[in-house]
């Protein structure tokens, strides 16, 4: 694996319900995927990806189920929390 250029990377922000049918597991592998995530609430992840929004929902989809509900969102320039399930320093390096 090559060595990735965080320049062109971006934090999205993921959350889901899932439906009937939802592989956790592989829903949980495919959001580590690229290595730097954090689990910010049982449904709700943050994770660095060179793909779009779009890809990231279009290869997520098929986990969460056929009635599985997913929001993908790139991180922006103001987040705030509270109870949150990883570190604050993560979300702060990355948010």
């Amino acid at each position: 694996v090559g060595k990735r250029d965080w320049n062109v990377v971006s934090c999205y922000v993921v959350t889901f319900e899932p439906g009937k049918g939802c592989d956790a597991d592989a829903l949980e592998s495919a959001l580590k995927e690229g290595g730097v995530w954090a689990r910010i609430t049982p449904t709700a992840w943050a994770v660095m990806s060179d793909s779009s929004a779009t890809a990231l929902r279009d290869s997520l989809s098929k986990l969460v189920g056929t009635d599985g509900r997913l929001f993908v969102i790139r991180s922006g320039v103001e987040a705030a929390w509270r109870h949150v399930m990883c570190s604050s320093e993560w979300l702060k390096k990355y948010l």
